[in-house]
This record gives C-alpha cells, structure tokens and sequence, in this order.
C-alpha cells in the first residue's frame, strides 16, 4: 500500500478529529508517519500511525498562544514554517511518501508537497473559509481589517517572511488569508455543510465529511456512577488551553442552588486546589473524559472550540457558548444561528442562570441538535473520509 506524511499542529482539536481517520487507513494497510509534539505521542501511536517529532521547540508552536490573534497567528506560522521548512525537505526527500495530508494551519506542509511535487490533501478541523479577505465571515472580516491598527509589527513580519518563503524556494504564496486555510485540491472538512457558514457556496474540492469524534481511547471516570440521573447533568469546559480561571467561581456562585449536577473540566492550566467553597452539586476535576460526559449530559457551557461543539451535537447536547477568541465566535454564531444553542455574552449571574433554564426547559434546542447531529451522520464520517482519500490516490496514480 501507499505511504502518507501528515502534518499536524500541537492542538487537541486539530489532532484529535483526525486519530479516527489515520486509524482506519493503518487499518487498510498505509504507513502513516505523523508529526507532532510529545504530548501528543501516545494518541498517534495508539492508532498505528508513527510518531515523528518536530525538530522545533514545542513552544513555537504552543496552541496558548497562537491562537490569540490573527496577525500573531499569521506571523507566528511563517516563521515556524521558515524553521522547519529545510528539515521537513530533507526528510520527505528520504521517505519519499505517495502523499501528503497537512493540517490547515501548516504552511509548511503545504510548500514542501508543491516543492517536491508530492500530491497532497489539506485537513480543515475549523469551519473551511476561502482565499479571499471580503469572504471571510463578518466578524472575522471586521477584526481582521482591525489588525492593522493594533497588531503592525507581526503583519510587516508576516509579509516579510512570505516575500523571503518565495524568494529562497522560488515558490508563490497565495496571500495572507490562504496562510490560515492552505486549501489543496481536496480540502476534507470535519463538518456538515448545513453546519458550515455558506456551507452551499463551496466547490466539490471542499468536502464535508462530518465530525470525526471516533478513534481515541479515554480514561476511566468512575464518578460516573455516582451521579444521580434523577437531575439534569450539565458538562462546562472551556477547554484544555482555557486560561480564563475567573469564569468557574461565576458558574459556582450562579448555580450553586439548583437540583443539577454540574462537571467541570478545568483544563491543563488549573488544578483543583485553586479553588475554595466549591458547591456540593459540582463535581470538578482537573481532566474529564468529555465523550463520556457528553453522552449523559442535558447541556454543555463551552468555550466554542469547533471540536468541543461537535462533540456536543453529535451527542445531541444543547449548547452554551462563551467563546474566548475570535474563531470561537465564528461557532457561536453559528450554533446561535442554528438554533442549537446561545452565544453568552456576558457571564454575569442572571445571564448564566437564565440561559441555563432556556437551554434545559426549550425543546426547540434540542431539536436543532437533533437536526444537526442528523447532517453529521448523513456527511458520511470517516468512512466518507477514506473514501475521498482514496480516490484522490487513484487519481494520481499512487500505488
């Protein structure tokens, strides 16, 4: 069978939705070799896949940051790009694979499969969007015309490093909205075109596969069995890179008086010890298994990662958004939008305790979940996934 390079970032949500498709083309008998970072070594090797470590500090890449804004995001990902470029060349040149499949967000991927014309698919774990600027979804659009204004110094070095990308391998970028995106001949996008913003308006080499929320293994929570269903159970997370530590003691004072079980995830930033007085009907934990959470819970508080709200609509879960950055917002409007959810605002007590009981008392919500999960499951998944990968194999003669 045929060998594949992938280029992943160190993001759960970037890595996680792909474990089920790299399992599965183990499965049919592919060598995949997948790049990352340690912390993530043991889920790409739990699916058969092999590790490869990139030769970069995990730092440079550390998802706490790059995600803060768009100017850094760009400028930050040409210069990994720049750095790791030279070795990435050099390796594949050894491998030599049939094909590449890259992450949205990896320049890098992108470039060394056009310099060493080696076929190649793009991986698109967030909504898909296109090249041009005035396509962008509107708040997108109005923050990133913002960044001039505010964030000068990471565009003119962005735009730097790209000028010096195309001087030195003599290729041609495609712009700084295509740094985000990378868009290939085939784009396999892990979600719904209902889901998807203007999911209608794109091209047949964008291709929604749905969700991927198979392929990774979770730790036991025997808490589990503890919890009465006589109540409702609320799941909250803002994920695993939250850094906002003042949203829990909100969610604590709000709900501390309602017959309704809440679990929290704090993330990898907090521990539980930094918390005092937390109410009797919360359970909080540093790490949960969140698809086993989400398969009992009656509604999900989260920060809007596209991941995360998968994985609540896929189980059918109604939705409480309070995104953190800019692309989260893009997700909350759209669960807004689509009525399987509301976009919070505002955190204050009675915006909590009255969207809680929106949420739970509505039937509408659940419906749309409903009525999403249902576009998830018709998308086709990984099955789907395989399929297109196959046959863009096919077309470029890769045996």
């Amino acid at each position: 069978m045929g060998k594949v390079v992938f280029f992943s970032i160190p993001a759960y949500g970037h890595i996680n939705p792909t474990l089920g498709i790299i399992k599965e083309l183990v499965n049919l008998g592919e060598h995949v070799i997948y790049y990352a970072f340690d912390s993530f070594k043991n889920k790409i090797e739990e699916t058969g896949a092999e590790y490869r470590r990139y030769n970069l500090d995990s730092s440079a890449l550390d998802a706490n940051q790059i995600t803060s804004n768009f100017a850094f995001l760009y400028r930050t990902l040409l210069e990994i790009t720049e750095k790791l470029l030279p070795g990435i060349l050099e390796d594949l040149k050894k491998e030599a694979p049939d094909y590449i499949i890259h992450d949205s967000l990896s320049p890098f991927g992108k470039y060394a499969a056009r310099l060493l014309g080696i076929p190649a698919i793009n991986s698109v774990t967030t909504f898909a969007f296109k090249k041009s600027l005035w396509e962008l979804p509107a708040n997108i659009l109005i923050s990133s015309l913002m960044l001039p204004l505010f964030y000068r110094k990471d565009i003119l070095k962005g735009l730097k490093i790209q000028k010096q990308l195309e001087s030195t391998y003599h290729i041609k970028t495609e712009g700084m909205v295509d740094i985000f995106m990378n868009a290939e001949s085939l784009n396999l996008v892990y979600t719904s075109k209902e889901f998807q913003p203007g999911g209608s308006s794109f091209g047949a080499q964008y291709v929604f596969v749905g969700p991927s929320v198979t392929g990774r293994s979770e730790d036991a929570f025997p808490e589990l069995d503890r919890i009465s269903k006589e109540n409702p159970i609320v799941y909250i997370s803002l994920g695993t890179v939250n850094k906002n530590i003042d949203f829990f003691p909100m969610c604590f004072h709000a709900f501390q008086k309602m017959k309704i079980t809440f679990l929290v995830s704090l993330g990898r930033q907090f521990s539980t010890d930094e918390f005092k007085g937390i109410p009797e009907n919360f359970i909080v934990k540093d790490y949960v298994p969140q698809l086993k959470i989400l398969r009992i819970a009656d509604a999900f508080i989260t920060h809007g990662g596209l991941n995360s709200v998968h994985e609540g609509l896929t189980n059918g879960v109604p939705l409480i958004v309070y995104p953190q950055q800019e692309e989260q917002r893009t997700v909350a409007l759209r669960v807004r939008e689509m009525g399987a959810g509301i976009y919070l605002k505002n955190p204050k007590q009675k915006n909590l305790i009255g969207s809680l009981e929106k949420i739970l008392n509505e039937k509408k919500f659940k419906d749309n979940c409903l009525a999403l999960k249902t576009s998830f499951e018709n998308s086709g998944g990984v099955k789907k996934a395989i399929h297109e990968i196959m046959r863009f194999k096919e077309a470029f003669s890769i045996h």
